[in-house]
């Protein structure tokens, strides 16, 4: 009777050779994941715990404006007077925060400010200032894969805060003062609408210690030296982190008193003297 048993060779059996082929280089997987509607809803979780809304806060961004404005005043040599105040000029840069932050939501997402923020379009603003503007943008990581996209706090439109709320006046007065140091201090053009790209500004954090000295902490090997800097010369305008501190596995500087570190970094852009 034993001889009458099937082999162990599964050619031999009758249903083997009904059996499909099964492609082993590629994983089997339910055939209705081809509609694209059901592949796009079984992959928006995956998406959106990948965006990272950064959450900007403008006013809390002060001490690098105010070192601006004195080191755009000592180009005048105490002939001339800046045409504004320090906090007008303070808030003025406050508001071009905000209004960059729109232009991002206007051409990244279609969304039309209610309180958008008038400006010069091609008007020109102290490089400092530029430079934290064209920062600020929409940054894209892929590995590990990531995207920041920076954002600004609720405004009460109903009772604007002083530095959202600009008189075309005070507006006209900072371009004055703009131009008043033109050949003198360092100026760029505001970022353009359709400029959306930013930098890997938010893998940089920052640590203030009790005794005041501050260092930046980096998250992956991406930060340059432009973004550890302008990190650590600006407050920690950041509300809601990327992720903690705890986190970061490196570090970008050492123990430093900001204030040299930012007096030095606004006097860096005056490109000549007083000569009268």
């Amino acid at each position: 009777m034993a001889d009458n048993l099937p082999s162990g060779d599964s050619s031999e059996t009758p249903s083997a050779a009904k059996r499909p082929r099964v492609d082993v280089t590629q994983r089997p997987q339910p055939p209705n994941l081809a509609h694209p509607e059901l592949k796009l809803q079984f992959s928006q979780f995956l998406h959106n715990r990948l965006v990272r809304k950064i959450k900007i806060y403008p006013t809390k961004i002060v001490r690098v404006f105010k070192a601006v404005y004195h080191a755009m005043d000592a180009t005048l040599g105490g002939v001339l007077a800046p045409p504004l105040e320090e906090e007008v000029f303070v808030r003025v840069c406050q508001s071009l925060v905000l209004r960059r932050l729109q232009d991002l939501e206007e051409s990244r997402q279609g969304i039309v400010p209610t309180n958008r923020v008038p400006i010069a379009r091609a008007g020109q603003v102290p490089q400092p200032v530029g430079e934290l503007l064209y920062s600020l943008g929409y940054y894209e990581q892929t590995a590990p894969y990531r995207r920041y996209q920076p954002v600004c706090v609720a405004i009460d439109t109903a009772s604007p805060q002083p530095w959202s709320a600009i008189t075309p006046e005070q507006r006209g007065h900072f371009y004055d003062f703009v131009t008043l140091t033109a050949g003198r201090y360092m100026s760029v053009q505001f970022p353009p609408h359709s400029y959306y790209f930013g930098e890997p500004l938010f893998d940089v954090m920052k640590q203030v210690h009790a005794d005041g000295r501050e260092q930046c902490l980096l998250f992956g090997d991406k930060p340059t030296p432009a973004d550890i800097y302008l990190r650590f010369v600006h407050e920690d305008f950041v509300v809601n982190p990327p992720f903690p501190n705890s986190e970061c596995d490196g570090i970008g500087t050492q123990l430093l008193h900001p204030e040299d570190v930012i007096l030095q970094y606004a006097s860096s852009y005056i490109t000549r003297r007083p000569d009268f």
